[in-house]
């Protein structure tokens, strides 16, 4: 539990996690204006436009990781420390590793690939109301543009560079908060490490504002959360999350390097039947990485205490 009693209770965690959260996104906002204007030299209305020309990828690559980081990777930094010693392994970083275990992550990862684009399939099937209908389109339009200025990569320093800024980053970022600052809490306001894991996929999927894209991010949140749960290691979620988002750029640049429009490759569809059997392989492949991670549980931060209680 936290050394200062004034945080021992979950829904003052939470609070304090929110608040500071809120804050370090209003400095976020602040900082990509001010940083969009200095080198965009355009109004602020104008923007978000500057930033999705394909000539201006790479800036926009760097600029959209500063920002993340004051947004997502700062507030739990600060959240940790604040609730006592040793920040980080509270947060889930410790050396506990072994090579079975990043192997089995390896494979989960590359296997949920197909259950997410068959998700992302059924996700457009359901039915929802027009005004939904018209909001979801012009999200989708919008991921869309923001994803062909990122396959923008004609030399290999671009690979380079959007491997760093989209796989890396993210993956460091959006586990900090989401895996390592909110989904402890969760499970101990629910009392139910599945309810906690759920709660937080929600929320990890509806920050990336995608409807057609909700339910494959929330069961991608599922098993990074379980990846959290089970391994009591935030570096395993981070692999899990770096080998999804760096497969997208991969796809991409392989792509644009083959003259193949990157629409395609975002919009490419997949078939149900795949789904089913990259459903089955996930949970044959969590059983053996829950093996490989059980003798580190007894090694595993303050935060995982409730684990230790409780099952999925």
């Amino acid at each position: 539990m936290p050394s200062n009693p004034l945080f021992q209770r979950y829904p003052t965690q939470l609070s304090l996690l929110l608040a500071i959260t809120g804050i370090c996104f209003m400095v976020s906002g602040a900082a990509m204006v001010m940083l969009g204007q200095i080198f965009f030299h355009v109004p602020m209305d104008q923007l978000a436009n500057v930033m999705t020309k394909a000539e201006n990828a790479n800036l926009s690559r760097v600029l959209n990781t500063i920002v993340s980081i004051l947004s997502f990777g700062l507030p739990p930094l600060i959240f940790a420390k604040i609730l006592g010693n040793q920040p980080l392994r509270r947060l889930g970083f410790n050396s506990s590793l072994n090579l079975l275990q990043i192997g089995w992550v390896i494979l989960i990862a590359l296997a949920s690939i197909g259950l997410s684009g068959a998700l992302a399939e059924l996700n457009q099937l359901l039915p929802m109301p027009k005004d939904w209908q018209q909001k979801a389109k012009e999200l989708e339009e919008s991921y869309e543009k923001t994803v062909m200025a990122m396959a923008h990569m004609p030399r290999i320093i671009d690979f380079i560079l959007a491997l760093l800024t989209v796989a890396v980053a993210p993956a460091i970022l959006e586990e900090l908060l989401f895996r390592a600052g909110l989904q402890p809490i969760f499970m101990g306001i629910t009392r139910s490490p599945f309810w906690g894991i759920l709660i937080t996929s929600v929320l990890f999927s509806a920050i990336h504002f995608s409807i057609y894209g909700f339910i494959s991010r929330v069961a991608l949140g599922v098993l990074l959360g379980l990846v959290y749960y089970y391994g009591r290691n935030i570096w395993l979620s981070i692999l899990f999350h770096f080998v999804n988002n760096a497969l997208i750029v991969v796809a991409l640049f392989w792509a644009g390097r083959n003259g193949k429009p990157a629409s395609e490759v975002i919009n490419e569809k997949v078939p149900w039947v795949l789904g089913l059997v990259s459903f089955v392989a996930i949970v044959f492949l969590f059983r053996l990485f829950i093996k490989a991670s059980s003798p580190y549980w007894k090694e595993s931060p303050e935060l995982f205490q409730l684990n230790n209680e409780q099952n999925v």
